[in-house]
């Protein structure tokens, strides 16, 4: 009886194998280490990947800094989307801004579409490549693409 509890259960959820899929896999080369934009700019992005749900989701905690002073807060979950059948992404910025969308691997980017969870009238679209295991690019169409670099704990 608990077995077929169990087999209706992975049934109804249409479990999928995460580990299978191409753009989490691409995604979870983030996690390990502190990534950190390149010196020179006027603002300092910290970011640290981690995966929770025995690796079926990829969380990530950072914040962005004006000189000394911390400005933002950021809290972002990525994981399956058994209704839309892709990666979702969740990302929630300080305590007023919460983004929400999905991310698709288009040859080597991960392209990340999404708007405020709220509000979906303004849509992001941002686009990111790894240059090595160790560097990162990502592109929002306007200004300069912004490079991350990974420092290993």
């Amino acid at each position: 009886m608990i077995l077929i509890g169990i087999a209706m259960t992975l049934v109804v959820h249409n479990i999928h194998p995460i580990s299978d899929d191409p753009t989490f896999n691409q995604l979870s080369r983030l996690v390990g280490g502190h990534w950190q934009n390149a010196t020179g700019q006027n603002y300092l992005i910290d970011n640290h990947f981690r995966f929770e749900a025995d690796g079926k989701l990829i969380q990530s905690s950072g914040s962005v800094a004006a000189g000394r002073k911390t400005v933002l807060y950021m809290h972002a979950s990525m994981g399956w989307d058994r209704v839309k059948k892709s990666i979702f992404y969740l990302d929630i910025h300080d305590n007023d801004t919460v983004y929400a969308g999905h991310i698709k691997l288009e040859k080597d980017a991960l392209v990340f579409n999404f708007g405020e969870l709220f509000d979906p009238k303004p849509h992001y679209t941002i686009r990111m490549r790894f240059l090595d295991d160790d560097h990162y690019e990502a592109s929002e169409g306007f200004g300069p693409n912004l490079l991350m670099t990974r420092s290993r704990d």
